[in-house]
């Protein structure tokens, strides 16, 4: 988020507020306040969107990384690369072609702007059906019968429009998997496997709901090790595969701190790393499988660099073990 977005999601969020609390104390018997609601959540709901599109924009655009010169700052703590572009460059083991990256990206960031526009149309039929039902379309279809469960008219569009997303969830997967393997080309990885779209029972209600359950998997060959990057809704891992002593390491105060039994030359490689908030909430691991470097992601964090991070990390601290 930028301060930008979060301010218009946290002031916005207590005007409204406010403005009903007020307005619902002052005319507690009028009926048309529902209707200024409205039309409040309808602005603030467009104000979020704006932003979210214009992440989107920048994004692609490579605006949306860091400036340049914390870039700098962190590699030359002999930290990892502080924006993306430049940690891609970094990881690259294929050559990388710019105008096919910028491709790659174009069909990521189209995933994800064609999932903001049916956000926008879900978010106005609601808007619009709610409207029209307490403006008086309050009648409701009931397929099996007077005595059968019902829905209002005014809300069939956004029936319809949820029926057609819970449709579109495959598809939407196969888009962004093409789209990211393309991305992934110059890092050496493809995506193995991908969240798996279900049904379950609706929790606390009747009747059934989709489900997308599963993790994000990235796999492939780089420098000569088997490596595998699964990502969760809330964790991650990078996994470099090889023979590497026992050891941990794990991230205090935004630094990287080694335990007792980590050999010298890994204990060398984590000092000459400056402090960084990208080490907080990760854990490192040593192991005859290899080096795995686990993550607990907060949903302020942008997965997508943290284990680009992660995958530096683990590289650099395999080639410190000696590990194959």
């Amino acid at each position: 988020m930028t301060p930008g977005y979060r301010a218009w999601v946290i002031i916005g969020l207590m005007v409204i507020v406010t403005v009903m609390v007020s307005l619902g104390l002052a005319q507690p018997s009028n009926k048309n306040l529902v209707f200024v609601a409205l039309v409040l959540v309808g602005i603030y709901l467009a104000g979020i969107f704006f932003f979210q599109f214009r992440m989107v924009d920048r994004v692609e655009t490579g605006r949306g990384d860091a400036p340049a010169a914390a870039a700098e700052t962190a590699a030359g703590a002999g930290n990892p690369p502080g924006d993306l572009q430049s940690m891609i460059r970094a990881l690259a083991v294929k050559p990388s072609d710019p105008a096919a990256q910028r491709a790659a990206m174009s069909g990521t960031t189209g995933v994800v702007r064609s999932q903001l526009r049916y956000g926008v149309l879900l978010c106005v039929a609601i808007l619009v059906g709610m409207a029209l039902f307490y403006g008086g379309v309050d009648a409701a279809l009931r397929p099996f019968g007077e005595t059968g469960p019902g829905f209002p008219v005014a809300l069939v569009p956004v029936f319809v429009l949820i029926a057609f997303g819970v449709l579109r969830i495959p598809f939407n997967l196969a888009a962004a998997q093409g789209a990211g393997d393309a991305y992934l080309e110059p890092l050496g990885l493809q995506i193995s496997e991908m969240p798996r779209v279900g049904v379950r029972p609706r929790y606390g209600g009747s009747g059934m709901q989709t489900d997308v359950s599963g993790a994000t998997v990235m796999s492939g060959k780089r420098h000569g090790r088997g490596v595998e990057v699964r990502i969760d809704a809330r964790d991650s891992q990078v996994l470099v595969a090889g023979s590497s002593p026992a050891f941990s390491i794990e991230g205090e105060d935004g630094r990287l701190v080694a335990g007792r039994r980590a050999p010298a030359a890994l204990r060398k490689a984590v000092e000459s790393l400056g402090p960084d908030r990208r080490w907080k909430n990760v854990k490192v691991t040593g192991t005859a499988d290899g080096i795995a470097v686990d993550r607990r992601l907060r949903t302020s964090q942008q997965a997508e660099q943290l284990w680009m991070t992660d995958l530096w990390l683990a590289e650099r601290l395999a080639e410190a073990a000696g590990g194959e």
